[in-house]
């Protein structure tokens, strides 16, 4: 069977892509880290005018929740391309490491989205040989692109200046490739949500997952600055 939903698997190579740039830049691996942004950027810049060409013509929206809407797919898409802008260097560790946390978040969210809402009624409504012909684009699409050429030798990237505050010091260190579990255990935290997410990053960190991690240390500093 045809389906349009088959381009979620699509959506997935996306946020693989995201990852292994998130792990590069958090081991200083930056040049590796620009050669799969230079696969993902006109990747997803191609996927996105092949859904708004290929497929917005044929999806109803009228009887679905407004956050299924074509207006809040294509806003999602509006802010995806601004994210595909994001620039690796004159960044610090620390604001580069957000960046792409929002990035990879606004993938799956947008992954969600459409599984939900967008291509299930697009399966109800576009005919089998028209579905042939869009699944063909995307395919030739991704099929066109030249794969990822990581550079044999990359060096880490220099550091820069070490944050003093704890909190900033274990979200440097995360997004550098050092921190351990101790380190965020430590912590001088006492508010009940704070000490979970405390928690929770360490036991991420204990078990190998660096990008759990810090999303659970950036949530943790957006929570204590707003108890300030």
């Amino acid at each position: 069977m045809i389906d349009i939903i088959d381009l979620l698997e699509v959506h997935a190579d996306f946020i693989a892509s995201l990852h292994r740039i998130r792990i590069a830049v958090m081991d200083r691996k930056m040049a590796t880290a620009a050669a799969e942004l230079a696969w993902l950027r006109p990747a997803l810049t191609e996927h996105i005018k092949g859904e708004e060409t290929l497929l917005f013509p044929w999806y109803e929206d009228e009887d679905v929740p407004a956050n299924g809407s074509k207006r809040a797919i294509a806003r999602d898409h509006r802010m995806l391309e601004k994210h595909l802008q994001v620039s690796l260097q004159d960044r610090g560790p620390i604001a580069l490491a957000d960046d792409l946390t929002r990035f990879a978040g606004l993938v799956e969210h947008h992954n969600e989205r459409e599984s939900r809402f967008f291509k299930p009624r697009l399966d109800q409504v576009i005919p089998a040989d028209e579905k042939r012909k869009i699944l063909a684009w995307f395919e030739a699409s991704i099929a066109a692109l030249p794969p990822v050429s990581a550079p044999a030798d990359d060096d880490p990237a220099p550091i820069g200046p070490v944050p003093g505050d704890s909190l900033a010091r274990c979200r440097f260190d995360l997004a550098t490739g050092g921190g351990s579990p101790e380190q965020i255990t430590a912590l001088p935290v006492t508010e009940t949500k704070a000490i979970r997410l405390r928690d929770r990053a360490a036991a991420h960190l204990e078990h190998g997952d660096r990008l759990a991690a810090y999303d659970d240390l950036r949530l943790l500093s957006l929570f204590e600055h707003r108890q300030t």
